[in-house]
């Protein structure tokens, strides 16, 4: 007895199914390598300026506190030994390192 792809049942039913599925595959196969390709390049385009923007800003922000760090140690220093803050200003010290004053 040969097999008939309209047969009824459940070998029927599996058989249309199987069908149908491997068409749904077939058409959807190439958005789905589209989808992939597009958010593939998305992702290594956002996440290189991520890495070249924020790395140097990171590394900027730390030098700048070892920086404050630093001239607040020049400044107790220079204040034990008698300098003014005019003095110390014209020294080329900043003002935050020398007011003692912090946006941070």
């Amino acid at each position: 007895m040969p097999s008939n792809p309209t047969s009824g049942g459940l070998k029927g039913f599996l058989q249309r199914a199987y069908g149908s599925s491997t068409k749904a595959y077939a058409s959807i196969l190439p958005l789905c390598s589209r989808t992939y390709a597009f958010l593939s390049r998305s992702g290594f385009v956002i996440s290189a300026t991520l890495f070249v923007t924020l790395i140097p800003l990171i590394m900027e922000i730390d030098r700048e506190g070892v920086v404050m760090a630093d001239e607040k140690l020049k400044v107790a220093d220079l204040r034990s030994k008698g300098f003014q803050d005019s003095q110390m200003m014209q020294m080329g010290l900043s003002e935050s390192a020398v007011y003692g004053t912090s946006v941070l």
